[in-house]
């Protein structure tokens, strides 16, 4: 069997896998999880009302995308959780809570975890 071969049915039974692997659902989670913890947060502080709204001006997504990701546990993308994280910083800077410093943290945190994994650093 040629290589090409070999690599396509590899190809197929790893879409054809329903549950993720358990990194995959590790990091899967971390990332989900970050934008939870977010979520709440900005809620508790009174800057948004509700997911259609941090969807839009905190993700840069349409209304019902968190909602759609939370229902569905899909995998957040890297580059969501760093434009979440620079908009993050940008509120840190009219609201002294010591929290946003921390989730600001914990996604500077889960991005460089992904760059190492990806560059096998």
């Amino acid at each position: 069997m040629s290589w090409k071969n070999k690599f396509k049915e590899e190809l197929v039974k790893m879409i054809k896998r329903k549950t993720p692997q358990p990194q995959e659902d590790l990091e899967q989670n971390n990332g989900l999880e970050y934008l939870n913890k977010a979520y709440e947060l900005l809620q508790e502080l009174g800057i948004v009302e509700s997911k259609q709204q941090f969807s839009e001006q905190f993700l840069g997504k349409s209304k019902f995308y968190y909602g759609v990701l939370d229902c569905e546990k899909r995998k957040v993308g890297s580059h969501l959780l760093h434009d979440l994280t620079l908009n993050l910083k940008q509120i840190k800077e009219c609201f002294d809570d010591k929290r946003l410093s921390e989730i600001i943290k914990e996604g500077q945190q889960i991005l460089r975890q992904r760059v190492e994994k990806y560059y096998n650093l």
